[in-house]
């Protein structure tokens, strides 16, 4: 567990994978006040209060990470990030289902984006 805290975001992570069990345990926590370095590099709208969460644990070939992204305490970005088994010829599969608000995304770094909310699947 290694946590920081002072003028950068505040974040605390996590993370260990066994390879006799090929068990992956994940856990991000990024929190950062309205004006900071995360927001305002990207040119998000007003450089929000952020707080973003990563947390996983399962076995790699069925691994599902949670993702969840707030901006002054809104839910902004909400899904998850998955491994699956590899198939019969060795590949590994590695999906995402996102769902965002545009509020978040309609910065000059990322470019704008005409429906309130979208969703990315992968």
């Amino acid at each position: 567990r290694q946590c920081s805290f002072g003028e950068w975001p505040r974040q605390c992570r996590t993370g260990h994978y066994a390879n006799d069990s090929r068990r992956l345990a994940l856990s991000l926590d990024l929190t950062e006040a309205a004006g900071g370095i995360i927001t305002t590099q990207l040119g998000l709208p007003d450089a929000p209060a952020i707080t973003l969460r990563v947390a996983g644990d399962a076995p790699i070939d069925d691994f599902r990470a949670e993702i969840a992204l707030s901006s002054d305490g809104a839910p902004r970005l909400t899904g998850q990030v998955a491994t699956l088994k590899p198939s019969e010829t060795g590949t590994r599969t590695i999906s995402a289902e996102l769902r965002a608000i545009s509020r978040l995304c309609s910065c000059p770094r990322i470019g704008p984006f005409s429906d309130p909310m979208w969703r990315f699947r992968a």
